[in-house]
């Protein structure tokens, strides 16, 4: 009868360490997919600031009143 008690016992843990190192490494990779998206949008946030910094005043404003006004064309 402890024999049986013992593999229950020992099953149980087994269930509940593989259950914990999965959690864990699941929170690793959301971990690593969190920093590889906020790596990738600061790339993009730094290529906007380099291309804003190499248009004149005149490409600068041609783009603003784009996105400011609309055509009435």
């Amino acid at each position: 009868m402890s024999d049986i008690f013992t593999t229950i016992g020992v099953a149980l843990f087994s269930g509940l360490m593989m259950y914990f190192f999965g959690y864990r490494e699941a929170g690793k990779a959301r971990k690593a997919k969190e920093a590889k998206k906020r790596l990738d949008d600061t790339k993009a946030a730094q290529e906007v600031r380099d291309e804003v910094e190499l248009l004149d005043d005149v490409g600068l404003a041609r783009r603003a009143s784009k996105w400011l006004r609309r055509n009435n064309d």
